[in-house]
């Protein structure tokens, strides 16, 4: 992925990314104060995303194939911003389904080292893209 790239806060990526956009910079939508922290049970070690964009029908779904190395003393469950998405499925990259919830905008997956996160939304806010 080049470090122009394409996010939005209700992605992953801001999980994936720390909280910074692709190219370093730190990223805010427009009217919103930026305020990111370190998951401290974690570390992502690895994002593959696939997002089919429908600008006609401002939908987008996606897939996203996520590698964690959990930390020394870490357990329970992976956390991520999940905002205005809804999960279709979480399952093991072996296609067996992984336990999750959705609650106050974020989603929260069975402890598990790689997963496959399936979803789809409406961003209310909108679609931005960083980078020159």
């Amino acid at each position: 992925m080049s470090s122009r790239g394409f996010t939005d806060k209700s992605l992953l990526l801001e999980s994936a990314f720390g909280g910074w956009a692709l190219d370093r910079r730190a990223f805010a939508e427009p009217g919103v104060e930026a305020n990111y922290g370190p998951e401290p049970s974690v570390d992502i070690c690895g994002y593959a995303l696939q997002l089919w964009i429908d600008p006609v029908a401002r939908t987008l779904r996606g897939e996203a194939h996520i590698a964690v190395r959990w930390l020394a003393g870490a357990g329970g469950e992976l956390v991520l911003d999940f905002d205005e998405l809804v999960a279709d499925s979480v399952e093991s990259p072996e296609g067996v389904p992984l336990a999750f919830r959705a609650a106050d905008g974020k989603l929260f997956i069975a402890h598990a080292d790689a997963v496959v996160v399936r979803w789809h939304g409406v961003p209310r806010r909108g679609l931005y893209f960083v980078g020159a």
